[in-house]
C-alpha cells in the first residue's frame, strides 16, 4: 500500500491490507502515533501498529472517538494504549524506574542511556491521551478548548503543556 521510495499511499490497498477491526479506528491510532498536532513516539513508527494485534484493545480506541468520555476514561485508554504499544505493564513509572534500573546495570551497558527509548511517565501518557482526543474529537466535527485537553495558550499561540507533575 506504500510505494517504495515514496509517501503515497494507496488507501484502498491499505485498508486491505489492515486489520478489519481496525479500519474505524485508523483517526485514531494515527492521532494516538504522532500526526500533525500530535507528538510521536521516538522509534515507535506509525506503521508498526498495524502488524499489533489491537483486539483486546478496541474499547480503548473507541474512548477516543466518543465524544461523552470522561477524562479518567481518555487517561486510562491512554495508559493501556501505551503500555501495549512499549509491550510493558500499565504503571507506567514503575515500569520506566525498572527498565532504566536494568539498563543501569547492564553488564553489556558501553554507551548512554538513551531515556527517549524508555515508555512515557504517566503525567505524559495522560497528556498525549488528552491531545489525542482533542484532535480526534476536532477531526469527527465536535471541537473542544484545546486548553481543557493538554495545550496551553500564551501570547495568542498554543503550547502543549510538557508536564504537569
Amino acid at each position: 500500500f506504500l510505494q517504495r521510495n515514496s509517501k503515497i499511499w494507496d488507501i484502498s490497498k491499505f485498508l486491505g491490507a489492515i486489520q478489519p477491526i481496525l479500519r474505524g479506528k485508523i483517526l485514531t491510532l494515527y492521532a494516538f502515533y504522532g500526526c500533525d498536532t500530535t507528538s510521536a513516539f521516538f522509534a515507535k513508527p506509525s506503521y508498526r501498529a498495524l502488524s499489533m494485534d489491537w483486539n483486546h484493545l478496541i474499547s480503548e480506541l473507541a474512548v477516543f472517538r466518543e465524544k461523552d468520555s470522561s477524562m479518567a476514561e481518555i487517561h486510562d485508554a491512554g495508559v493501556r494504549l501505551i503500555a501495549t504499544m512499549y509491550r510493558c505493564d500499565p504503571n507506567l513509572n514503575a515500569e520506566r524506574a525498572k527498565l532504566f534500573k536494568i539498563r543501569c546495570n547492564s553488564k553489556t551497558r558501553k554507551k548512554q542511556i538513551s531515556l527517549d527509548r524508555l515508555p512515557s511517565t504517566l503525567d505524559a501518557a495522560h497528556l498525549h491521551s488528552e491531545r489525542v482526543f482533542l484532535a480526534v474529537q476536532e477531526w469527527e466535527g465536535n471541537p473542544l478548548n484545546p486548553e481543557s485537553y493538554g495545550w496551553l495558550l500564551e501570547d495568542g499561540v498554543l503550547e502543549p503543556i510538557p508536564m504537569r507533575h
